[in-house]
């Protein structure tokens, strides 16, 4: 992902959610966009987005685990995502 090239998305979430994102800190926008980034580029399995229910919030950590391991592994240091956070 090139940090230069952004563009703003729309998504459906419930009224508390929204509140929370409407209240977080900017660095913190960045860092759930940047997750975010990570977890749509994650091969997930269409059944996940389509039966959520069935799969549960284990599967999704699971997910998140590899996702941060993949990172680590690429060279994504804390101190490089801190750094490209602050960009």
């Amino acid at each position: 992902m090139q940090p230069s090239l952004r563009k703003n998305i729309v998504l459906n979430v419930d009224m508390e959610t929204a509140e929370l994102f409407e209240k977080a800190s900017e660095q913190k926008r960045k860092k759930l966009g940047f997750m975010f980034a990570f977890l749509m580029r994650e091969p997930l399995h269409e059944d996940f987005f389509l039966h959520p229910e069935e799969k549960g919030w284990d599967d999704l950590n699971r997910r998140l685990d590899k996702i941060s391991r993949e990172a680590e592994i690429r060279g994504l240091t804390p101190q490089l995502l801190e750094e490209i956070l602050k960009k």
